[in-house]
């Protein structure tokens, strides 16, 4: 994969919609009888009131507040055991969707990261990477939650041992399908990369 040319202005608007409506969705308890896209036109009018798409200098930042905001999100994590997932937590700030999800495990499994002072990362393998996302992607089917009896929406309440056995079998199922990018997830995978590229201690990302 190429570099991102640095004046291209990447939107992917209908990915945030996802995002709010299932952040939305959550915060309303995860009601049993509705589903996130009962959401969709409330986290429609929360992007659309934020973000301007015409203006001559670009895509202009969000002026509601980052529903998924984590600044705890790099809490526990040592770097000098998992540089890896301590670059990936810090950069991108907030848990991820399942859609994010998937385009960080796509950048992680082919990419090859030099960060300071710890040198070349390799391309991770699926255990590794679904290690990551287990500390950084928040979106879990209910049922898993129900399975667990935690009764919360928050995934921390479900066991990091069950957290990756999901994100292992949900990248053997990527994997298996072996489908070509979409336009909305290579907007995606610029953008997380954008976001990695930012990263203080990352010096080079090479994939």
């Amino acid at each position: 994969m190429g570099e991102l040319p640095k004046n291209l202005d990447i939107v992917d608007p209908l990915g945030e919609i996802r995002s709010y409506a299932k952040e939305l969705w959550r915060r309303d308890g995860a009601p049993s009888e509705k589903d996130w896209t009962d959401y969709w036109e409330k986290a429609e009018a929360m992007v659309v009131g934020g973000v301007s798409y015409g203006a001559p200098s670009g895509r202009q930042e969000r002026t509601v507040p980052d529903v998924t905001s984590s600044p705890g999100l790099t809490a526990g994590i040592n770097q000098s055991e998992n540089p890896l997932l301590s670059v990936v937590a810090s950069a991108i700030t907030k848990e991820l969707d399942e859609h994010e999800a998937m385009c960080l495990a796509n950048i992680l499994r082919t990419h090859t990261l030099t960060v300071q002072g710890v040198g070349s990362i390799e391309p991770a393998s699926n255990e590794a990477v679904a290690a990551i996302l287990s500390e950084v992607a928040r979106e879990y089917p209910v049922e898993l939650l129900q399975q667990h009896g935690t009764g919360s929406p928050d995934f921390r309440s479900i066991p990091v041992e069950a957290r990756q056995l999901y994100w292992s079998k949900k990248i053997a199922e990527w994997s298996a399908a072996d489908v070509a990018l979409s336009n909305a997830d290579r907007n995606t995978v610029y953008r997380l990369l954008d976001r990695l590229r930012s990263e203080s201690r990352v010096l080079a990302i090479v994939g």
